[in-house]
């Protein structure tokens, strides 16, 4: 009998070791899409494990302390899945969290209108260290000016890293010529600074099309549109640019974890359907 109770107990603790887990979801800043996913995922797995949200400044935040293990998931672009890819880390892909565009912005009265119209005496806003804009435009120049790209003076253009909601502010002291922001079509930002006589520049380069990541093309190129914004006639305001598609990734002991990886797994699908 003693034995018996032994075993069961013994059962017993190893089915609750093995049922709870601690897992952090990395995430982006407070208030936006990727937290409002991590914690939809949270709530999933709180029954199971031991969870927290983590707030990062953005992917390229979030995809580094994925690799560094600060973290076991993270919500975040193909981009910086490829930067740390080309650094030897390697994450494994679980989910879909959607997919956002790249917008280049100018202020009224601007003579440019494309992303050709930069040049190495243009400076544009590309948002705050770590943030997946900021990443973009690091991953744009660096094909540009990598050994297959042509080294377009637009490449040159100088990245201020600030607030993306400082924009007019920069803009009206002459500190921006342009500003770029990563970000759904509904962004408020992006209406704010319609309403204010900004406008959408076209985004289009050769070598940024041909780019790949696993065989396939990193940044497909779409029309990029902002909703609610157009006339009775004249639709959304709309220009040729580029997606961004963000994924739900695994550091690779987490993804070695079969019921962490199965469980993480279904959350991420249960908030993409919710989205």
């Amino acid at each position: 009998m003693l034995k018996t109770l032994t075993l069961t107990t013994a059962l017993v603790m190893g089915a609750t070791a093995a049922f709870a887990s601690d897992i952090a979801i990395g995430v982006g800043q407070p208030d936006r899409g990727y937290e409002a996913f991590g914690k939809a995922m949270a709530n999933s797995l709180s029954k199971a494990h031991n969870v927290t949200v983590v707030n990062y400044e953005g992917s390229d935040d979030i995809s580094k302390a994925v690799c560094d293990g600060d973290v076991q998931v993270g919500i975040m672009q193909i981009d910086a899945i490829h930067a740390r890819a080309k650094e030897g880390c390697t994450m494994r892909t679980i989910g879909n969290y959607g997919q956002e565009f790249a917008y280049l912005m100018v202020p009224p009265n601007s003579d440019i209108g494309d992303l050709h119209d930069l040049d190495g005496s243009s400076k544009i806003l590309v948002d705050t260290e770590g943030s997946g804009t900021f990443l973009f435009w690091e991953t744009i120049v660096g094909i540009e000016n990598g050994p297959d790209g042509n080294k377009s003076t637009w490449s040159e253009a100088v990245p201020v890293a600030d607030f993306s909601f400082l924009a007019s502010t920069l803009a009206a002291s002459s500190e921006i010529d342009a500003a770029l922001f990563v970000t759904t079509t509904g962004s408020p930002e992006l209406k704010e600074l319609l309403a204010e006589g900004w406008e959408l520049a076209k985004m289009s380069d050769k070598d940024i099309n041909d780019q790949l990541h696993n065989g396939e093309v990193l940044y497909p190129r779409e029309t990029a549109e902002i909703e609610g914004t157009g006339g009775w006639f004249s639709g959304d305001e709309s220009a040729k640019s580029y997606v961004v598609r963000s994924f739900v990734t695994l550091s690779r002991d987490t993804s070695l974890d079969r019921r962490a990886f199965q469980d993480i797994a279904r959350a991420a699908k249960r908030a993409e359907a919710a989205k």
